[in-house]
């Protein structure tokens, strides 16, 4: 269980979800405004599907048909970015479509690398997959056809590291172990002797000849940090994290490299809680560091680092949630003043872009002062990604968004 991708809609007092067989007087609204979708299981032994959602709004329609072709789009020439200008609809990915569910046809995750924007998807709670490495290329303005089968559930993370992008596998297919990520070009499913994953969230590289691969272990309750120093071949326990409470299950939810060192900070899955104090890897051995949630967003789990205006900077939880930066002593809250739960940021050149829950986008160059563009994200929009100096949207339903400016 990850977080939903259902958009929520304004929160009212007192709260308007409940579950079955539980007080409905208990306020399931989390602080940032958004539905813990998980609390049902959490609380009591009453299974999460039980939980009623009459209000949520759904961001997506149901799909019965797969297109064989992509249909013509907009020509993307003479696109720059300045505040103002518009979105347009300049495709749809044709395996993302393909998905069953509404939370697998969203493109939850981009990424330009190497002239194409690869594309991450997928609905790991529902057991989807696999699912296909299908770029989009702005020169042809199509998608390819699928390079490769990924053998996970869903993509939702790509790293560069050296000449390759990875993807971690968030829920290897079936019982496959020893698999962590796939990566390319050209792209494979890397068997990685040693990884004795259940899920793998994150990769990264600490000096650019080691790789960490972090996650979840299977057949056990802990979380972990495996490690590389020949290039992915072989791997070796670098951590092991247990829950903090023995019939909870450890997670370790992103990897962040910052001013050579590698911070993770587990989750339990079910109490929804960060562990109390991060732990830090200097190259050659562990120790505790502060927490990379401060109060009250204890209820975090982190995701995808990056390093920005001097901070290591990244968002408490998948989607829906809040900006965080971490300058080595201390974390805290970052805000737009847009007062909306953080969608995706991404970074290009000097500015953080960030996509917000409200439709807002801005940029800052300190963290400090924003800059918001007058044109609001399409409603459905989810993530974010430049290549070639174009700004693309991913949003539900399989749809693929760039900017136009005026």
């Amino acid at each position: 269980v990850l977080f939903s991708q259902l958009k929520s809609p304004e929160i009212s007092t007192p709260c308007p979800y409940t579950c079955t067989g539980i007080d409905p007087s208990y306020n399931y609204c989390s602080f940032e405004g958004s539905v813990d979708f998980n609390y049902c299981s959490l609380i009591s032994s009453v299974p999460r599907e039980t939980i009623t959602l009459a209000p949520a709004v759904k961001l997506v329609s149901q799909v019965t048909s797969v297109p064989t072709s992509v249909p013509p789009i907009p020509s993307l020439t003479g696109v720059s970015l300045q505040p103002g200008g518009t979105f347009t609809l300049v495709g749809t990915h044709p395996y993302a479509l393909s998905q069953s569910t509404d939370i697998g046809r969203v493109l939850d995750v981009m990424i330009g690398w190497n002239g194409k924007l690869y594309i991450g998807y997928g609905d790991y709670n529902a057991n989807t997959g696999p699912i296909q490495i299908a770029p989009f290329d702005p020169i042809t303005k199509t998608f390819a056809v699928s390079q490769l089968a990924a053998n996970t559930e869903a993509i939702y993370n790509f790293r560069v590291i050296g000449s390759s992008l990875y993807a971690p596998a968030i829920d290897p297919r079936g019982t496959t172990s020893n698999y962590g990520y796939v990566k390319g070009e050209p792209w494979i499913n890397a068997v990685n002797s040693g990884i004795d994953a259940e899920h793998v969230f994150d990769v990264v590289s600490l000096d650019g000849s080691d790789l960490y691969a972090v996650g979840s272990r299977i057949n056990s309750h802990a979380a972990a940090v495996w490690r590389s120093l020949d290039g992915g071949n072989t791997w070796t326990l670098s951590l092991n994290e247990e829950p903090v409470r023995s019939t909870d299950y450890a997670r370790f939810y992103f990897a962040g490299v910052y001013n050579g060192k590698l911070y993770v900070q587990a989750q339990d899955m079910y109490s929804w809680t960060a562990h109390p104090r991060s732990k830090v890897f200097n190259g050659k051995s562990w120790s505790d560091g502060p927490s990379l949630f401060p109060v009250p967003y204890q209820r975090s789990s982190g995701w995808r680092p990056e390093v920005f205006a001097g901070q290591l900077v990244y968002k408490n939880k998948q989607s829906y949630g809040a900006l965080m930066a971490f300058d080595g002593s201390q974390a805290r809250v970052i805000s737009t003043g847009n007062g909306s739960s953080v969608l995706d940021f991404t970074i290009e050149g000097n500015y953080l872009y960030l996509l917000e829950a409200n439709g807002k986008l801005s940029r800052t160059k300190d963290l400090s002062i924003w800059e918001n563009f007058s044109a609001a994200a399409p409603a459905e929009a989810m993530s974010l990604a430049f290549l070639d100096g174009i700004l693309f949207l991913g949003a539900s339903d399989a749809k693929l968004y760039s900017y136009i400016s005026p």
